[in-house]
């Protein structure tokens, strides 16, 4: 990590592996989501098993380790500056879900109306707006990424939906309460 003033911090999750490549600690792919304002970052380790795992580093230093129950291989993607985080993980029979972790460390799973339940199938949380939605895509069970595979899930968590694509008709909306207590009206934009 690179501070404004110039200077290079290192960062090594405490369960990191220190053999050979893919072993070591990663920060997000993509960045720069992967980082919030305070300075907290979002990551994965390899450990000496080469099994992947999540991690967040505050902007103290602190780095906590994260895996969603029944992950063979987690991926976060995203920290926003409520020091929530999304991603992917996948299970045992190769299945992806989307997950958002709460600043506390609770994780909450969900998969998108539509992704397959097959081996390299399913759910990947990608990004977090300023308002709490998640955005990410979905493989369906015919193992392809749709040409309207976005998603966005409310902040409220109770509501998912599928974002339109360049040329289809408006996809539906729907009213949301933020965990802050606004209420607005989300709608889809074009993903492409």
């Amino acid at each position: 990590m690179r501070a404004p003033n110039g200077t290079f911090t290192q960062i090594d999750a405490p369960d990191a592996g220190t053999g050979p490549f893919p072993q070591g600690t990663f920060p997000s792919e993509f960045t720069p989501m992967g980082i919030n304002l305070a300075g907290a970052i979002v990551g994965f380790y390899v450990d000496a098993s080469s099994v992947q795992h999540g991690f967040v580093r505050a902007a103290g230093g602190t780095i906590t380790e994260f895996d969603p129950t029944g992950s063979v291989f987690t991926n976060p993607n995203a920290i926003d500056d409520l020091d929530e985080i999304t991603g992917f993980y996948v299970d045992a029979s190769g299945v992806g879900h989307g997950f958002l972790r709460a600043r506390h460390g609770t994780i909450t799973t969900f998969d998108a109306p539509g992704a397959g339940t097959a081996a390299g199938q399913g759910t990947f949380g990608v990004g977090l707006t300023p308002i709490g939605e998640i955005e990410g895509v979905y493989v369906d069970a015919s193992g392809v990424l749709p040409a309207s595979c976005g998603l966005i899930r409310a902040p409220s968590a109770r509501s998912m939906f599928r974002a339109r694509a360049q040329g289809q008709a408006r996809a539906p909306s729907l009213k949301a309460t933020t965990p802050w207590g606004r209420s607005r009206e989300i709608t889809s934009t074009q993903t492409s």
